[in-house]
């Protein structure tokens, strides 16, 4: 795992655009999406609003518990003249959680390599500079265990540490569900931790 992602920019829902090259029609769709699922939902849903066009090609940017992936497909098309090139106009708005399918409808005229990867590029550009941006912080829910006797103390490392809290249970065992900034996990598990001399169990 690399180095925790602190904030990031994303879309608000979705947003599209199209226009026409050479006689084939590129109709851009990006949407704001959080797991791989929600990538195939959104190419599903291209293809059936557009199951006569001769490409649906994508690429999406996941943050997955903390780690980066990325994803492209050139569905036919000539090697790296779709997919790629879509994700690097991605890439270069700095955006994550984001996935871009572009449908293309063949007119007749073959555009070449350059053509190709220029008007796959313009397409996904097309979506983006229509869509709202906004920058979130990845957040991460955990549940803590702990002895009955240290219910002060945990609840004393929670407040200073300004999590939320979102639940908490006092049956056999003591139990609090939080949420905090991914970033800011380790730190704060080293903390409760020292506090609780190792005896706090720590689930996600």
């Amino acid at each position: 795992m690399g180095e925790e992602v602190e904030s990031y920019r994303t879309l608000v829902d979705h947003s599209e655009a199209q226009f026409k090259r050479q006689g084939s029609r590129f109709i851009a769709l990006a949407s704001a999406v959080k797991q791989r699922e929600h990538v195939e939902a959104q190419l599903a849903q291209a293809k059936a609003r557009y199951p006569d066009a001769t490409h649906h090609c994508f690429a999406y940017r996941l943050l997955l518990r903390g780690t980066v992936e990325a994803r492209s497909s050139d569905d036919r098309e000539p090697l790296n003249t779709a997919g790629p090139p879509i994700l690097r106009v991605i890439e270069g708005r700095e955006l994550l959680n984001v996935a871009v399918v572009v449908v293309r409808c063949f007119g007749g005229t073959k555009l070449g390599i350059g053509g190709l990867i220029r008007a796959y590029s313009d397409a996904a550009k097309a979506a983006l500079d229509e869509a709202n941006i906004v920058t979130r912080v990845p957040r991460v829910r955990l549940k803590l265990r702990y002895p009955n006797t240290l219910t002060g103390v945990v609840m004393g490392v929670l407040h200073r540490a300004r999590v939320d809290i979102d639940a908490v249970g006092y049956e056999q065992t003591p139990e609090v569900r939080i949420t905090l900034p991914r970033a800011q996990r380790q730190a704060f598990e080293q903390q409760l931790q020292d506090a609780c001399s190792g005896r706090v169990e720590v689930l996600e």
